[in-house]
């Protein structure tokens, strides 16, 4: 009996429809003749954390920096036990039936069916590690979902002892990213925290880098000043056809189609207006090659390109097409060919998408009508030719664990919308285009000469030769593999007004118009863009690295990159979730936070996270070892070390050392001092004076080996002694004390403070408090500063020099709404040495900031008829595969009422929606596993508006909403006059009293 263990419920499901035998569903697992076979959910066991190996590591102090399992941490030095993993909550029922089901005698072998990856390798070890059974392995690796997929790789089984190198990979990466994120969050977070934020400032082994690669691009960005230019625009026409192009003063130069100055444009309009013009043509031949089958990163890119899909996004969707729907081979891959042995497989499939038959099945594939258009026209045209780029595309030495994404055959099994559809549609064309001869193209260059009869009013540098005017674009002559994939719209292509190249023909301008403009900032990142780059983050110096002999290595480093194609997505993610980066349409951008905090890593020279070169050799490393070309024992090392000399950086340098090189960036417009920059503002160095000065403890508690009230008063009593100081005072409280000191005269609080901060590292006792603090008491200081981060925008020494010396930066592009909407503004410096903003209109970036589709997950589609719909009671509300909507009967279309299936990644079912397209309810029930965008849960129900759309609403409060409670402003006058009434209200009572005792005792 084989206990196989597969890594989600719907695999193991899969399995057990394809395995021999019949199979009896039990609560946790499936059991056959021959094989149990059960699932984990996602990751089962986690690492421990610091507090669970020792509970002083639950406060998070720089002194116990590093924190490294088997060695000394802390600040007891306590010797941490080697790494250790725990159940994840919830996690706990079905491990035990795992591990019951492998303790059962009649089981004598394991099958790790887990994803054919790194990452499904380390969840199975885990989970055989927990069960601690010593029973044979063995490794199912599952490419394709389809019957005969599973087939295939049952026949294919392997010994686990051949994925050895994968295992011990995956453990590096584990205990990696621990090391690494665990120390690194802690220390940034100690260093960077303000007092009014919430959260974490945190760090990773990948998630840093690749915002480094955003930062370095923003900063750019920012630093970009916008000049003003102009451009000539003309519309001519010759042989009765009207055409635009527009002027350069040469075709190739850079800016050439730049007028800087808008009297020299407008001296241009004046020379060319009514002209005559004659008209050439030059046209060059060119091809355009085929593209590579898709692997994952290429996917998400030409989704994200196409139809502004997040990674994320495009994963989900590939790996339902794959789990869900078996249309898709394994997504989770970087290569993009596929075995030698799979020509036969590409041949039943290109046969398949072939024909009148195929052609309808496959249109029956999508709910919307051309996603299906020149797919089977393709397909024929491949089938008439055969095979084109074969060589290339069948490659053994280029497939690693797993091939590229292509088609199984197999049609869903009802239509696909949403999300689904387009990618679907992606891999579907790119497959059929890798086989395709190349598509051959006319690039054609039209030159519109006005012939100027007199040049004296044009300007001086537009004086030689005629002004031209340029028309660019492509014909295309034979479609090749664009027949289907990339096609070119009519819109793109350059009529033909019958001149043949080389020859000159007569026309006329009609019209002339002049366009004003400004020079665009560097493009910010997009997805597809920001996925390129970590695909290809390093930029070692290859020749410094003699080690490397080997070919396959060499190529190996220059392809590796930060992260790999499976995890790269959830980075993006994580990065946008702890807000180092925003989203604004397709485009990405680092925040202020971000920004902050790799400029802080790259002051202190932290390489290693700051840099994305390093991190992706730290993953070149890491395919060595699963290559088995690098001892893992020896990977942990270089980590460890890594994690030291960050523990040592970050523990001790000064936050004035930081910026010491730069020079002022202005000077104060309050006392005319010099401004230098912090690590989050811009700050006067004027130095300030004060004479009371406070000293803060926060206590350990019960682990405190000298209590709070005494180590207050033994630093008061130290105090005391000090030159200059004139009284002391200690107020101990309960969790934290205070010592509050009065000098004699005042004096530069830096040096106050210094002299006490080595007065208390003297003196306090050890394991006694968590930490302390020395701050002067409202001193005389300049105080005028400029906050880096100002409306969501970081605000760059360019700005603020500009700032200081206008009092008007002029228009900004980049500050952030509540909403996380960008939006352009100026900053003003008012007569206060106030910040005034002021919002922009018409100011152009270089974004593609445009909206994006909300993401639809498609679903299996029930025909059976559900209710009347609400709105309009005459159509039917009818299922599709991203939506319940209305349909009127004899029509395609309806009234407009829509509920997407999906809505805050809760799947919504018709139970769900009984009530809510109720006429007499109009809202379902409470639901409590609506997730944020930001990953939390939250209880809401969904409201039907009279639009037909939807909204949320809310669950009071428990005890009902709270009040606000606002303190009234009295002024002086008022509170002297209330203060009066209330006197005069007290006398008159005890007139009152005195009359009626008189009253009594007459």
């Amino acid at each position: 009996m084989q206990l196989i263990i597969a890594e989600k419920p719907s695999v193991a499901k899969d399995l057990a429809r394809v395995l021999p035998g019949n199979f009896k569903q039990h609560e946790g697992y499936f059991e056959g003749p021959d094989h149990l076979i059960t699932w984990a959910v996602g990751h089962m066991m986690e690492l421990k954390t610091p507090e669970d190996y020792a509970p002083e590591l639950s406060a998070w102090l720089m002194d116990s920096l590093p924190i490294i399992p088997g060695e000394a941490s802390g600040t007891s030095g306590q010797v941490l036990p080697p790494f250790q993993r725990k159940a994840r909550s919830g996690m706990t029922k079905q491990l035990r039936l795992i591990r019951k089901l492998g303790q059962r005698e009649d089981v004598t072998e394991l099958v790790n069916a887990c994803d054919a990856a790194r990452e499904g390798e380390l969840i199975f070890r885990e989970i055989d590690d927990y069960m601690g059974l010593n029973k044979p392995v063995k490794r199912l690796w599952l490419q394709s979902m389809t019957a005969s997929g599973i087939r295939q790789a049952f026949d294919n089984i392997q010994d686990a002892e051949v994925y050895r190198g994968l295992s011990a990979a995956a453990y590096c990466r584990a205990e990696a990213d621990w090391l690494i994120g665990m120390n690194a969050t802690r220390g940034i977070t100690k260093r960077l925290k303000g007092r009014r934020e919430s959260g974490v400032w945190s760090a990773g082994r990948v998630q840093t880098p690749t915002l480094a690669l955003l930062v370095h691009r923003e900063l750019k960005v920012l630093a970009h000043v916008p000049k003003p230019f102009w451009r000539l625009k003309g519309t001519f026409t010759c042989h009765g056809t009207d055409y635009t192009a527009q002027y350069r003063l040469t075709r190739t130069a850079k800016d050439a189609d730049k007028i800087w100055a808008e009297k020299e444009a407008e001296a241009l309009l004046a020379a060319c207006q009514k002209q005559p013009v004659s008209i050439s043509e030059k046209v060059s031949e060119s091809t355009r090659r085929s593209p590579m089958l898709h692997s994952l990163t290429s996917l998400q890119k030409e989704a994200n390109s196409r139809f502004g899909m997040s990674a994320k996004r495009t994963l989900g969707a590939a790996q339902r097409l794959y789990e869900g729907f078996k249309v898709l081979t394994y997504p989770r891959t970087d290569s993009s060919a596929l075995p030698q042995d799979y020509r036969n497989h590409v041949d039943e499939v290109i046969q398949s998408l072939a024909g009148q038959t195929t052609a309808n099945d496959l249109q029956a594939s999508f709910s919307e009508g051309k996603r299906a258009d020149a797919i089977p026209e393709a397909a024929q045209t491949v089938l008439d030719k055969g095979l084109q780029n074969a060589s290339r595309n069948f490659d053994d030495s280029k497939v690693g664990d797993h091939f590229a994404i292509i088609p199984t055959g197999k049609w869903p099994s009802t239509p696909l919308g949403g999300d689904d559809a387009k990618v679907f549609e992606l891999v579907l064309r790119r497959f059929l285009a890798a086989f395709m001869e190349p598509s051959r193209w006319q690039k054609v260059i039209r030159s519109t000469e006005v012939q100027v009869a007199d040049k004296s009013g044009l300007p001086s540098w537009a004086q030689e030769g005629l002004p031209t005017f340029f028309t660019e674009s492509n014909r295309l002559v034979f479609p090749g593999w664009q027949l289907v994939d990339r096609r070119p719209p009519e819109s793109e292509l350059l009529a033909d007004i019958g001149i043949s190249p080389g020859e000159t023909a007569e026309g006329n301008s009609k019209a002339l118009e002049i366009e004003p403009d400004q020079t665009r900032p560097p493009k910010r990142y997009t997805e597809a863009s920001l996925l390129k780059a970590m695909e290809t983050a390093t930029d070692l110096d290859l020749d410094a690295h003699g080690e490397f002999e080997d070919e396959d290595d060499l190529q190996s480093l220059k392809s590796s990159g930060l992260g790999t194609p499976a995890t790269r997505a959830d980075t993006i993610e994580s990065l946008i979730a702890k807000g180092y980066v925003l989203r604004s349409g397709k485009t990405l951008r680092a925040a202020a936070k971000g920004i902050t905090l790799v400029d802080f890593l790259e002051r202190l020279k932290i390489n290693n996270l700051a840099k994305a070169e390093l991190t992706a050799e730290m993953e070149f490393h890491l395919h060595q070892v699963q290559e088995g070309k690098r001892d893992p024992e020896q990977y942990m090392v270089e980590v460890k070390e890594s994690v030291r000399d960050f523990a040592e950086k970050v523990r001790l340098f000064q936050y004035e050392d930081l910026f010491t090189e730069l020079e002022p960036i202005g000077a104060c417009p309050k006392d005319g001092e010099p401004i230098f920059e912090g690590l989050k503002g811009y700050r006067c160095s004027k130095i300030p004076v004060g004479d009371q000065f406070e000293i803060l403890v926060k206590g350990m508690g019960r682990e405190a080996k000298v209590a709070l009230p005494e180590v207050c008063e033994l630093l008061a009593a130290e105090a005391q002694k000090l030159d200059g100081v004139a009284s002391v005072e200690s107020l101990p409280k309960r969790t934290n004390g205070y010592v509050r000191l009065k000098m004699s005269s005042a004096g530069p609080t830096p040096d106050v403070i210094a002299m006490l901060e080595a007065m208390v590292d003297r003196v306090l006792p050890e394991n006694s408090i968590k930490e302390s603090k020395v701050s002067a008491m409202e001193p005389d200081e300049c105080g005028f500063t400029i906050w880096k981060e100002f409306r969501g925008r970081y605000l760059n020494r360019p700005v603020v020099e500009t700032l200081l010396e206008t009092k008007d930066t002029g228009p900004l592009d980049g500050f952030v709404s509540m909403r996380g909407e960008t939006y352009a503004g100026r900053i003003r410096l008012d007569d206060e040495f106030k910040l005034e903003f002021e919002a922009y209109k018409g100011y152009k970036g270089s974004d593609d900031s445009g909206a994006v589709a909300p993401e639809l997950i498609s679903y299996v589609i029930n025909d059976a008829p559900y209710l009347t719909c609400p709105k309009c009671e005459e159509g039917k509300i009818i299922e599709s595969p991203t939506h319940f909507e209305c349909q009127v009967e004899g029509s395609d279309k309806g009234c407009g009422l829509k509920m997407p299936r999906t809505v805050c990644k809760r799947e919504m079912t018709r139970a769900d929606l009984l009530t809510y397209f109720d006429p007499a309810v109009g809202h379902t029930e409470w639901i409590e596993d609506f997730v944020s965008r930001k990953g939390r849960a939250f209880t809401a129900r969904l409201m039907r508006k009279p639009n037909g759309r939807h909204g949320f609403e809310f669950k009071p409060r428990e005890g009902g909403p709270r009040k606000k409670v606002t303190k009234k402003k009295t002024t002086k006058k008022a509170a002297k006059k209330k203060a009066t009434k209330k006197k005069a209200t007290k006398k008159k009572a005890a007139k009152k009293v005195t009359k009626k005792k008189t009253v009594k005792e007459a």
